[in-house]
């Protein structure tokens, strides 16, 4: 589920201590700057970081049922798991640690959030535009999602608290605390950086969703997962990422909020057809009508947005790791008029 396109906003918490413990790793080593720091050494600082973080989350889920830590529970495997995936040539890890276990466990929280957003959406979008008599209508809907969101989130809990679950984050801290590389693990990040993005972001252009024709083309929901792979293997490159690269993570951030958008919208439409019994007709027919607006609204700037980020020049600058070249200009009103 999409939480909205927004500016770059600053590292996660684990992403921030991740590079302070890679740094202080290099200097007692005896490396001079950053710079040194190996392959190996900056995807364990992260994995470390990662791994503090889901453990302390983990407590705050099991203690109560706030809904954030358990947001910030799946942000965090999702991190974890590209980081496992996009070092993994450098990581000698133990048997069971994988990406994809990772991407498993992630999704046993996804069905909670995802409700979530669909009730804030509901009641913070949707309802306030519709005739106040409809508001009225629609309560035995929200009772369905909320029923729905405990038990999803009963199941999350479950997932969290599994044998399996407790096992696997033993075996990443204890490797973390003696972790082995492989040779390329221990050849310097500053050498490797275009090596490690560049596969990921050649490919994202290929994607076929970039040529989707209508809003509901499932294409666009594959592409943002693809773009937000990219964009979070940039964030766990960390430095030494000139400043002006992390334009490229913002406009990402911003393609997939508006992708996340119209993903939402269409799973509240099929919600909706869902319970249609549970829902007058008066207000079904005001929902959709909003539901249209909305998405009449995220594609017209998703067909902007992919039109400027498909220019020739902006593929090969995020494939080359160079700064993100600016918007041409808006034609003036004798161009436009021309």
């Amino acid at each position: 589920m999409s939480s909205g396109a927004a500016p770059l906003d600053s590292p996660s918490p684990a992403i921030a201590t991740a590079t302070a413990t890679a740094t202080a790793t290099a200097t007692a080593s005896g490396m001079a700057t950053a710079d040194l720091l190996s392959n190996g050494a900056h995807a364990r600082a992260l994995i470390e970081g990662h791994g503090r973080r889901l453990s302390q989350l983990q407590r705050e889920v099991l203690r109560d049922g706030d809904r954030e830590p358990l947001h910030q529970v799946r942000v965090s495997l999702r991190r974890l798991r590209t980081v496992l995936s996009l070092f993994g040539p450098a990581l000698v890890l133990p048997r069971g640690v994988r990406a994809a276990r990772i991407a498993s466990l992630a999704r046993c929280t996804g069905a909670t959030r995802d409700l979530d957003v669909l009730g804030e959406r509901l009641q913070g979008q949707l309802l306030p535009r519709l005739d106040p008599a409809d508001h009225q209508a629609l309560r035995p809907l929200l009772r369905r999602l909320a029923r729905r969101r405990q038990r999803a989130f009963h199941t999350a809990q479950e997932a969290l608290s599994s044998p399996r679950t407790e096992r696997l984050l033993r075996k990443i801290d204890r490797w973390q605390r003696r972790p082995q590389f492989t040779a390329l693990g221990q050849e310097p990040l500053a050498d490797w950086q275009v090596e490690w993005h560049r596969p990921l972001s050649a490919a994202l252009f290929l994607h076929p969703g970039w040529w989707a024709a209508q809003p509901r083309d499932p294409a666009l929901h594959a592409l943002r997962k693809r773009i937000k792979g990219v964009r979070y293997s940039l964030e766990a490159l960390g430095e030494p990422l000139e400043a002006s690269r992390h334009d490229w993570i913002a406009a990402l951030k911003q393609a997939q909020g508006v992708l996340g958008e119209l993903h939402d919208l269409q799973v509240l439409e099929a919600l909706l057809h869902e319970e249609s019994a549970a829902v007058p007709r008066s207000a079904r027919r005001g929902l959709q009508a909003e539901l249209e607006r909305q998405r009449a609204i995220e594609w017209a700037r998703w067909r902007e947005l992919s039109g400027r980020l498909l220019r020739p020049e902006c593929r090969a600058a995020l494939s080359s790791l160079s700064p993100l070249p600016p918007w041409p200009a808006a034609p003036g009103p004798e161009a436009a008029g021309s």
